[in-house]
């Protein structure tokens, strides 16, 4: 992808269908999301020298809806330490 990136081609930066997979604070796997983006920018990743960090154009994706962010944060944080944790939440925030 990086070299295809490099030739700066429009093309190049329209991925059409690609799919996003999120890690959590740990590197594990959390979740995975299909969407349609293209690339607006790219750059050597800071964390691995074999990696590139992308920035998607976000109208083209749906965004995680306002309830569902406390979730997802949490998530991304790491697995809830209290057993039963989710019963508080409301039946919105349950499907995220």
């Amino acid at each position: 992808m990086q070299q295809a990136l490099m030739t700066g081609a429009r093309r190049a930066l329209d991925l059409e269908q690609a799919a996003l997979h999120k890690r959590d604070e740990q590197g594990a796997p959390f979740t995975e999301r299909l969407l349609w983006a293209t690339v607006s920018a790219w750059r050597p990743s800071a964390h691995e020298a074999d990696l590139i960090d992308l920035e998607l154009d976000g109208r083209l994706f749906t965004h995680v809806p306002e309830h569902a962010r406390p979730v997802w944060e949490q998530w991304l944080a790491g697995p809830p330490e209290v057993i039963g944790a989710w019963a508080g939440l409301h039946s919105r925030q349950r499907g995220a």
